[in-house]
Order: C-alpha cells, then structure tokens, then sequence
C-alpha cells in the first residue's frame, strides 16, 4: 500500500480510537477492516498507535491526579510538610541585629525611590524567650521624632511634640506595620520568580501575607534588603547580636500583648494567599466614589484616588470606569446646596437619575448624597444601580460636639498623650483648623444639628433604608494599626470624646448600622469589622493582612470591596 493509503488507515484507526463511526459503518464493520488491514501487513504502525495513545491517556490521568493534591491531606501529614520545607530562618544566625532605612518606590518603576523618615531597628535571639525586639523611629520636622519599641512581651510608643515626651502603652501590634512584615522572615522560602526590576546578588526569598508576595534579598546568611508592592527596606548594618540595644523605657506599668508567634519568631506555617471568591459580575458598571470630610476647594491638586482611597482601585475589577469625586467637605457640611447639586450633576448627568451606577460613599459622603436623594435634586435608579456606605454617621456624632473643645485644648487628656501632638494629629487629617477651631462640615455632624434646610436625620435614614446595598462599619479606634500615628490620634480622640459604645474613633457602632444585617464576614454585604474611620476606604491595602492566627475576618476592608463585585 502506498504512503496516502497507510495515512488512511491511521485515520482511520484514530477515529475509532476517538468513537468518531459514522453514521453508516457499525463499530463491528470498522473493526473488521482494521483486522484486514492488520493481515496485509500494516499492524505494527497500527498497534504502535493504539499503544502510545493508552500511554499517554495513563500519563494524563496521572498528571492530574497528582495536580489535584493542592497540599496536604491531614495535619500530621502537614507537619511533615513543613518540616521538609527550607526557610529563611533555618539559615539565618542564632542571633542578629540590624538597621533598616525605609524607602518607598513606584509599583512600575522600582528603580524610582525615595527616602522615608523611618529607621527601624531589630535584634533576634533564637534560644531567648521574647528573643525578637523592634525598634521603630519616625522623625518629623515638626514635632521632633515619635518611636515604637515592642521588646519583652510588650509594646510602647513615645511620643513627641515640642519637646514633650509621653510614653504609652499598646496591646494592639498583631498588625502593626513592618513589624508585621519583619515577623514573617523566618517564613520566606526561595523564590525563582522576583519582582520585576528587583535585583539580588544573593538569594532570593519570598513569603505571602494573603495575596501580598514579600521578597527578601539575603546574602551570606545575611538580610539586605526586605521589598513589598511599595516599600523597602533597606539593611545599613547587619551583625552577630553580641550585646542588647533595645530597651523599653522604664514605666510604672506593664504593657503585655498577646503575639506569642511575634515575640520567638517562631515558624507558624505556610501562609494562604489564595481567596475563594466566585465570578465578576456582569454586566460591567461604573463606579463613583465619595470621600468623608477634609478635602477643601484649596486641594485642586491633590490626587484625590491616591491620597484617599489608595488601592480601591485594584479591589474592584468589577467597575468599567472608576470616578472620584472632589467635594470641598471641609467649608460645607452634608446639608450643603452647593454639594448636593454637584453631586448629582457628576453622578446623574443631564437626566438626573442615577442609573447602571454602583456608588462607594465614605462616612459624610453617605449624608451628602442622602440629602441630595431626600431634596430631589436627582433620583436613584435601585434596579440598575448600587450603593455601598462605608462607616456613614446616620446618626451624626458625639464626637462633633466635642471637636470644639478638642481643638483648643482646653482639656487634658489624663496623661495618655500630649494634648499637642493630639491636635496636630486633628489638624494633619484637617479635623481642626490651624487656628484651633474644628472644621463648619464636623459641625454638621453633631447629633443635636438642626439643617436649616428643613432636612433631619431620621430623614437621611429613611433614604438609607430605600436605597442602601450594603455598608461596613467599623468598630475598633486603633483599628489595623498600619499607620499607628493615625491609630494612635483615632484611640485617643474616641477617648477624649467620651463615644459611650463600640466606634471607629468617630463613628459609634450604633449610628452606622442602620440598615441590614451586619455580619464579622468580609464576604457579607453588610460588614462589621476591626478597623478605625480612616481605613476603611481601602487606603492601606494591606492593610488587609492575613491572620492566620487571628481572626481573619477581621480588617478586611479591601476583601469586603473586591467580594461585592462577585457572584
């Protein structure tokens, strides 16, 4: 038979194989001419064929049996897993001190750097109980330089204004920063994938914190540098831990945490990174975003995304267009004319009606739109459209009545904190005024405010009620503590505020959750969570770190945005 006839019968042959008989020829009938064509002499490319497909139908099978075992089956199965598994810390020296200068560059462009204020300090003995110590310092023009200590169990921070210096105790450092970084090193294993642009002359080690991948470049058994999305760490000094530097300050009380995992370093296991979440919705929508108050008709230059909401962005794949609105929230309180036509001429446009339109509104942005929904100086389209309040003051806040007096100090704050650095803290997220008087919009936000334009509370509720899709409320003044200077000026000011419930060290619990039924699951729509009023606009992404040994439904704000635009 000629070269054209034995590519008929292998084509033959593979579409029985294949279960490809045609309509007219019976599976018996094939097969007798494949028997036929055996006898003339051609069964050895036949059987050939038949034999190298089965193999390759078992090596499949094989293949995916085995890719279906994501990891370990049972825990003592992961145990020996991990042990197995060689980390950055099985290598590192017994004990260790070094220095780090923090320095911050473009997710693009990481050779684009630029220095940070911050210089952080740790010293690590394996054998020691409490071995790891963190020292962190901040220097301000301004006020001097403020410090964060944790060593022996327990966690401190100093703090500076004109020269006054008050310590402080904390109990909130599971998620304090890049201590909660430098805690996972021990966890790293090596990387063959870096970071594009990152450069390391030695080994490259990696660790996830949820779905945030950390790099760190380690060369002769020691760390050089230490990189995330944004920020670096870069090591001055590293050395073999000889003699103690870090200590805490002699104090008349004890300030324990409850880190075990943070105060040995010890090994805690391969972190999760993966999330379970369903399909994008669809269709695609547009998505506005309305920020709280202090930003005024001076900030024309201020990127409004990137100083307020950060990393929403990435968090809502769902949107087809992503609108920041800039709202001059510091001369104009939430019953403002002015605003609310604004708003409604960003959001409805021409016809008036907000319509195939998802809106992510921050604490007074809520009122504003409310007010304008409640005026009818535009409409809301409920079936096309969506309305997710973050940590909104339905109820306005005692915190507001108290603001007057904060700004001008006219009251101690029993020791915790120096009154100056607290209302510089009020002036730096422009709460207070630089002349000492709390901003007209907080003015607004006072539960006893009487809206000149006939416009109440209860009244912006009512229109929560109709048109709300979900919200997030905040429960906890230090919060993530990812920024512990803005941690420490929510704590103290709640405090000082006399908030008599849970709050976000503005809003109480009880003025937000006004509608649905809040749950402490970030895959919820109506979300109850630990973090304080200003991380709630997703602002320090990651500020959604994974807690392993926590709670981890707790601090999830950028969770909860990137759930609500899935099914």
């Amino acid at each position: 038979m000629d070269f054209q006839s034995d590519s008929m019968v292998q084509d033959r042959v593979d579409l029985l194989i294949r279960g490809r008989i045609g309509p007219r020829q019976s599976l018996s009938r094939r097969f007798s001419r494949v028997g036929q064509q055996i006898r003339k002499g051609h069964g050895r490319k036949i059987l050939v064929s038949i034999v190298l497909f089965f193999i390759s139908v078992m090596v499949t099978t094989i293949i995916v049996s085995l890719s279906m075992r994501t990891g370990p089956s049972s825990e003592k199965e992961y145990s020996s897993h991990l042990s197995k598994v060689v980390s950055l810390g099985d290598i590192l020296p017994d004990s260790f001190k070094a220095e780090f200068r923090m320095f911050q560059y473009s997710n693009k462009n990481i050779s684009n750097i630029t220095t940070i204020n911050i210089t952080i300090n740790i010293e690590w003995e394996r054998k020691v109980r409490h071995g790891f110590r963190y020292k962190e310092k901040r220097r301000h023009n301004s006020r001097g330089e403020d410090m964060l200590i944790v060593a022996d169990n327990q966690a401190i921070i100093q703090l500076t204004s004109d020269k006054k210096t008050k310590w402080s105790c904390f109990k909130h450092v599971e998620n304090l920063g890049f201590f909660s970084v430098l805690r996972l090193i021990v966890n790293a294993t090596r990387t063959h994938q870096p970071k594009p642009g990152l450069e390391c002359l030695g080994t490259l080690w990696s660790v996830y914190e949820c779905e945030r991948e950390i790099f760190i470049c380690e060369v002769h058994k020691n760390i050089i540098s230490i990189h995330d999305e944004t920020l670096m760490a870069r090591t001055t000094s590293f050395s073999l831990n000889s003699t103690r530097d870090i200590f805490l300050p002699k104090l008349n009380v004890t300030c324990h945490f409850a880190s075990p995992e943070m105060e040995t370093l010890e090994r805690t296991g391969l972190d999760e990174h993966q999330d379970s979440i369903g399909l994008l919705k669809d269709p695609w929508k547009s998505c506005i975003f309305i920020h709280d108050t202090g930003i005024d008709s001076t900030s024309s230059n201020v990127d409004i995304e990137k100083m307020y909401w950060s990393n929403v962005r990435s968090f809502t794949p769902q949107c087809s267009e992503h609108r920041f609105i800039k709202l001059d929230t510091v001369n104009n309180g939430w019953d403002s004319v002015k605003l609310h036509k604004k708003f409604c001429s960003v959001v409805a446009g021409k016809t008036k009606v907000i319509k195939d339109t998802v809106i992510f509104a921050h604490s007074m942005g809520n009122l504003v739109m409310a007010a304008a929904l409640f005026k009818n100086i535009c409409s809301f389209d409920a079936k096309s459209s969506e309305w997710y309040a973050i940590q909104a003051p339905w109820k306005g806040t005692k915190f507001a009545d108290k603001l007057n007096e904060l700004c001008k100090m006219n009251r101690s704050t029993s020791g915790y904190i120096a009154n100056e650095y607290l209302v510089q803290g009020l002036k730096d997220i422009h709460y207070c005024t630089e002349d000492g008087n709390p901003v007209p919009a907080f003015q607004s936000l006072s539960p006893k405010y009487i809206s000149s334009l006939n416009v109440s509370f209860q009244d912006l509720i009512q229109v929560g009620k109709m048109y709300v899709t979900g919200a997030m409320c905040g429960y906890s003044p230090w919060g993530m503590g990812k920024n512990w200077h803005q941690s420490a000026v929510m704590l103290f000011t709640q405090a000082f505020a006399d908030l008599d419930s849970r709050n976000d060290g503005v809003v109480p619990e009880k003025s937000c959750e006004i509608v649905g039924n809040f749950s402490n699951s970030y895959t919820s729509k109506f979300y109850r969570t630990k973090v304080n009023h200003i991380e709630g606009t997703c602002r320090y992404r990651a500020t959604d770190w994974c807690k392993a040994w926590w709670k981890k439904q707790e601090g999830m704000p950028c969770k909860w945005l990137r759930h609500l635009g899935h099914t």
